[in-house]
């Protein structure tokens, strides 16, 4: 019960810096995008970025997709079960994804699909990679800034133990703003996440 009136407590204060009529996502949404950010940080190892631009978006989809945390998991393509994608790729690719599919990675993450214009082929190719999760996100309130942009904060939270269950261990900030065609609604225009130092 405590927990639940320390977090009512902290949306009560954090929804009193916001102008009246200002549009917010509610707090499960903040909650789900700082996530997805702090996995994007720990499958690509990007902390940063100022503008979602085609570049970005690219990176993100390119790097994501043979993560085995990656939202297409479920649709890559194994070379042991379908040789007849590669023959484009190189030896060591293992996995192959259509590149409409994940052009959609990036949307997961930041609200935006990447258009990949420097792809050629239909497929996209990688070596799986597979690693635990070491951290989540912990939504901790938000303000209202510039170009009806909202700024999310959170709590970076890792190294999980049994004393003291996830750490805190650094932060997260995204600056988002509503967009129709976002899976959430929200689009992520920047965001960093700061690793405290040890």
């Amino acid at each position: 019960m405590r927990s639940i009136a320390v977090f009512l407590c902290t949306c009560a204060l954090c929804m009193q810096t916001l102008p009246a009529g200002a549009a917010v996502p509610d707090a499960k949404k903040a909650q789900v995008i700082l996530e997805r950010l702090v996995l994007l940080y720990e499958a690509t190892g990007i902390k940063a970025y100022d503008a979602p631009d085609e570049a970005v978006l690219d990176t993100v989809a390119l790097q994501v997709f043979p993560h085995d945390s990656s939202p297409a998991a479920a649709i890559v393509a194994q070379r042991s079960t379908h040789p007849e994608l590669f023959a484009k790729a190189a030896a060591n690719e293992d996995v192959a994804l259509h590149k409409d599919a994940a052009a959609h990675i990036a949307r997961y993450f930041l609200g935006r699909k990447a258009k990949l214009a420097s792809i050629q082929d239909d497929y996209i190719y990688g070596t799986m990679r597979v690693a635990p999760r070491w951290c989540h996100a912990r939504f901790d309130g938000m303000d209202t800034v510039e170009k009806n942009q909202v700024l999310l904060h959170g709590s970076l939270l890792c190294e999980e133990t049994a004393e003291f269950g996830y750490m805190r261990n650094g932060t997260v900030e995204a600056h988002i703003a509503p967009l129709d065609h976002a899976p959430l609604g929200w689009a992520v225009e920047r965001f960093r996440v700061n690793v405290d130092a040890q």
